[in-house]
């Protein structure tokens, strides 16, 4: 019996849909009736098909009810890189994004966010117990969607091995606790790297820790009232302190 084909991805909110609108990935856009008439006439110049619908009929299809009054239907992308070997194989350092089992598809899209900011060439993360790509992790991710490949893997211990193998220096974050090296004293990130954050409730499993080559912690201060940061939050400054530039050790 043949298998089923995937329901098409989606793009919610102004943002998510622009970017997809720049990508080229647009095959039709539904409006509610009366909002957003920038992205009617950018889906006329693009020449995308475009339906007005009720703001009720809009929630039903995007499947969020703060959706900013669009939501689009995406094409599937251009040519993209299947996994990681291919992009080492092309000759590039690039870095890549892995995600622990995060559940949060907000924090997925606010982590997909992140990794687009500060270039990140792909974000992994397993294929089961995890967030995965959906409208509302799509829409947090403000357009980064279509310009981030995102790849599950079957076995995340064993490609973080495989990574290491590769040349790719692998950085896990975890509580300060744990004995982890302060980020703010890793130098910046060279050659190819990736870097792993945990799930919201429990952080990096052990298999993972063992795939890691350097454990990195981000410090609380003395004043702190809690005890960790969201995982997004994290992801954001970790990223920031490793691909800051060489001269700002």
């Amino acid at each position: 019996m043949a298998r089923a084909a995937p329901p098409p991805e989606l793009a919610v909110g102004r943002h998510a849909v622009k970017a997809a609108l720049a990508a080229g990935r647009v095959s039709k856009i539904a409006l509610a009736t009366g909002t957003n008439r920038d992205l009617a006439a950018a889906a006329a110049q693009a020449s995308v098909p475009l339906m007005t619908v009720s703001r009720e009929k809009l929630r039903s299809l995007a499947g969020l009810d703060k959706n900013q009054g669009v939501a689009a239907w995406l094409l599937p992308p251009a040519r993209q890189p299947a996994g990681w070997r291919e992009l080492l194989a092309a000759g590039q350092e690039p870095s890549f994004l892995v995600l622990d089992e995060v559940a949060d598809p907000r924090n997925l899209g606010a982590c997909l966010r992140a990794a687009a900011f500060f270039g990140v060439a792909m974000l992994l993360h397993p294929q089961r117990r995890s967030a995965s790509l959906s409208a509302a992790a799509s829409k947090v991710a403000s357009g980064a969607a279509a310009t981030v490949p995102v790849v599950p893997v079957v076995n995340l211990s064993r490609e973080l091995r495989a990574m290491r193998d590769a040349g790719v220096t692998v950085y896990g974050t975890v509580a300060p606790a744990d004995a982890a090296v302060d980020v703010f004293a890793v130098p910046p990130a060279a050659g190819p790297w990736a870097l792993v954050m945990g799930s919201e409730d429990r952080g990096l499993r052990r298999l993972t820790r063992a795939g890691c080559d350097q454990l990195i912690c981000v410090p609380a201060p003395a004043s702190a009232s809690v005890a960790s940061l969201n995982v997004a939050v994290a992801c954001g400054v970790c990223l920031a302190v490793l691909t800051r530039p060489a001269a700002c050790k």
